[in-house]
């Protein structure tokens, strides 16, 4: 985060998406994954997951960071919050949703250098 300041001019605007909290929660019923396991356990920032896509054969490990923690690196890093954006599914999109049309897939952060 602290390059992304260094390389933004004055009120320049960064966008970053990542996954939701929601995703990581084993409740969560998602229409394009199988799996998401934790490989470190309690789940905190920088615990492991393994997320196992169901319409590709593909398995990849990533990291979890909560929403508070990416909140924290983008104030750390000098980056100003100007808006979260959590998108939903929605029935007219023509996919059959699971819990993605009531829980966000992902989030959205618009940030601003001053």
């Amino acid at each position: 985060m602290r390059e992304v300041h260094r390389v933004l001019k004055p009120g320049g605007i960064v966008i970053i998406a990542t996954s939701s909290d929601y995703v990581y929660d084993p409740p969560y019923n998602r229409l394009f994954l199988k799996s998401v396991e934790q490989l470190d356990v309690p789940l905190e920032t920088g615990g492991r997951v393994e997320v196992k896509f169901s319409d590709i054969d593909l398995t990849v490990q990533d990291y979890y960071w909560s929403d508070e923690d990416y909140r924290q690196a983008f104030s750390s890093a000098g980056l100003h919050f100007e808006k979260c954006h959590h998108p939903l599914g929605r029935d007219d999109e023509g996919l059959e949703w699971k819990d993605e049309k009531d829980l966000p897939f992902s989030s959205i952060y618009i940030l601003r250098k001053p």
